[in-house]
């Protein structure tokens, strides 16, 4: 049966990934654990499905609690709000029923199509220090830089009132614009971060056959460029306005940071000359030293456990075998898996005598998953052509002493600073060389490069111990051991503020080869930006607003700044609560 509407909205534009991208595909491939997605036509895109996904997300979020019910559909809650009359909604049990979306995206194939990339990743024993069992993957990316066409309809429903959906329509073409959504893999790990550039608006009008004519006499001729660009900042400017949203609650943190020594993430590319190189990643079209997102979110959370574990007296178990070993390990303290995340639960492969019935299962332990902590990719500021990467690369070893070709490399590429450094194990027992053991890292030096950049959502941290709905973390008073809800969720931004005080202190080493001279970081400055309003008692008041309002530097802390030390009074105290309620006080 053919739907009612009137009128219908049609956003063109391209959006442009700001970081890394990663969307699955299917099938396996023998280059990559984690093959990207590609359509019929051999090309890289992002399927419709991810991005109306990622979007109603965005949608959902904003508008809860906004009341966009009751002013555009005349009810308020109920099984047809706003947000699910405009995106479609099934139900489930007794009550069967739904509608399809009302919002139809179509594939975003890659506009300007750059090579893509690997990344590896890996866990860390906490134990041994080396790569944990079993914990080693690889991803395909697509690089930072690379477009996508968009295409969007959105009809206006008979149920909906047009100015709703112009206004809806309107925070979500603004906050694509200001890059404020997330898709794909990995979203707190570096990636996922897009950004829409060129919108156009076009508005078609279908309850009359003389709209009917006018929107088929323009898709024939092709609308000239820009021409709905008026509509797409009317809608972004004026129509916005008269609809409130909920902004996502977080803390935003920009780190101003500088090596202290070569600080590299190792690639897994080999030189002819030098064994070990930097990580580069595309950054349009050309290339740049990175450190992913990855990399410092986990020496991030190594140092949150550590702190955590030291106060609360938790001990790491050393007879738990393989894989098991190092998620254990990461799940030792709930205030470190709700700010980093948490596995998923793994399906164990059913053994003889459990065939049949399933079984209740032992505890309804908490449902964890993606963590509040997102730390996007560093980027050096130094660009550089792929041409001289590759003849890099290519470049032979020439005399041992002088290294001519891979200095000269080092020149045509403009990299001055990268030394090549020669490394070798020695034997104990002769006391020369080991066989076999000689290699070679090409260091960096002399890079400037942009601050980290981090996010902490906070309503991620609304029940940390029991998963419950979000809203419901303002309702129920404390978890089950008498803990407040509150307390515990001001108890992770404080043990989040701890880690980042040892960053000051160059206390994480980040990167490749941080027990071998590598990976001293010297962080200048952190500057933290709160919510503007705490209305909603996400931070319980005045929480972060002393430090909202100054730079933290190790230089403050060392003279105990007055200012520093009032502002830190509130996490002092709420930390040592903390500390109370678990009986380690």
């Amino acid at each position: 049966m053919a739907r009612r509407i009137h009128k219908r909205y049609r956003v063109t534009g391209t959006l442009v990934a700001q970081t890394p991208l990663h969307v699955g595909g299917t099938g396996a491939r023998l280059e990559t654990d984690l093959p990207l997605a590609v359509d019929g036509a051999g090309r890289h895109y992002i399927p419709g499905t991810s991005l109306a996904g990622a979007l109603r997300g965005w949608h959902r979020q904003a508008c809860r609690g906004a009341h966009w019910d009751a002013q555009f559909t005349g009810e308020v809650g109920g099984k047809a709000a706003f947000c699910d009359r405009l995106w479609g909604f099934q139900l489930s049990g007794k009550d069967k029923g739904g509608i399809a979306s009302h919002v139809l995206i179509e594939d975003a194939p890659v506009a300007t199509p750059l090579p893509p990339e690997i990344r590896h990743g890996v866990g860390i024993d906490r134990v041994e220090g080396r790569a944990a069992d079993r914990i080693k993957y690889d991803r395909q990316i697509l690089p930072r830089g690379t477009c996508f066409d968009l295409d969007m309809t959105i009809e206006v429903p008979d149920s909906c009132a047009d100015s709703g959906v112009r206004a809806a329509l309107g925070h979500l073409l603004t906050a694509l614009k200001h890059g404020d959504v997330r898709l794909g893999a990995s979203k707190t790990r570096g990636l996922g971060r897009i950004k829409l550039n060129d919108g156009s608006v076009f508005e078609e009008t279908l309850g009359s056959r003389d709209g009917i004519v006018s929107v088929l006499k323009a898709r024939a001729n092709q609308r000239p460029a820009n021409s709905g660009k008026a509509l797409f900042d009317t809608l972004c400017t004026v129509d916005a306005t008269k609809l409130a949203t909920v902004a996502c609650p977080k803390l935003t943190i920009s780190i101003a940071w500088e090596p202290a020594g070569p600080v590299m993430v190792k690639s897994d590319v080999e030189g002819i000359s030098v064994d070990m190189l930097p990580l580069v990643s595309g950054a349009g079209e050309t290339l740049a030293p990175v450190i992913p997102g990855s990399s410092i979110k986990g020496a991030l959370r190594a140092q949150a456990e550590r702190i955590a574990a030291t106060v609360l007296d938790i001990c790491l178990d050393k007879d738990i075998p393989g894989r098991e070993r190092f998620l254990t390990h990461v799940a030792r303290v709930d205030l470190v898996e709700t700010l980093f995340g948490a596995p998923g639960p793994e399906e164990k492969p059913k053994k003889k005598q459990d065939i049949g019935p399933p079984r209740a299962p032992k505890a309804a332990g908490p449902v964890l998953g993606l963590g509040a902590v997102a730390v996007d990719d560093c980027f050096a500021e130094q660009h550089i052509k792929p041409d001289a990467w590759q003849g890099l690369l290519d470049a032979e070893a020439g005399d041992t002493k002088s290294q001519a070709p891979l200095l000269s490399a080092l020149q045509n590429a403009d990299l001055s600073g990268f030394y090549p450094a020669t490394h070798v194990a020695i034997d104990r027992w002769t006391g020369g060389a080991a066989d076999s053991f000689l290699y070679s890292v090409l260091e960096p030096g002399g890079l400037a490069w942009e601050p980290i950049s981090i996010e902490l959502d906070l309503t991620r941290l609304a029940v940390l111990r029991e998963r419950e709905d979000v809203n419901a973390a303002r309702e129920t008073p404390t978890d089950g051991n008498g803990a407040s809800h509150l307390g515990r969720r001001q108890a992770a931004i404080a043990l989040f503020l701890l880690t980042l005080r040892d960053l000051l202190f160059e206390r994480i080493p980040i990167g490749f080869g941080s027990n071998r001279g590598l990976g001293a970081v010297k962080v200048t400055s952190i500057k933290i930006t709160s919510p503007e309003e705490d209305a909603d008692g996400w931070l319980g008041g005045d929480f972060l607003v002393g430090l909202s309002r100054t730079e933290l530097t190790a230089e403050k802390f060392r003279k105990s700044d007055p200012e520093l030390c009032k502002a830190l009074a509130p996490m002092e105290k709420v930390w040592g609560e903390f500390l109370k309620t678990e009986g380690k006080a």
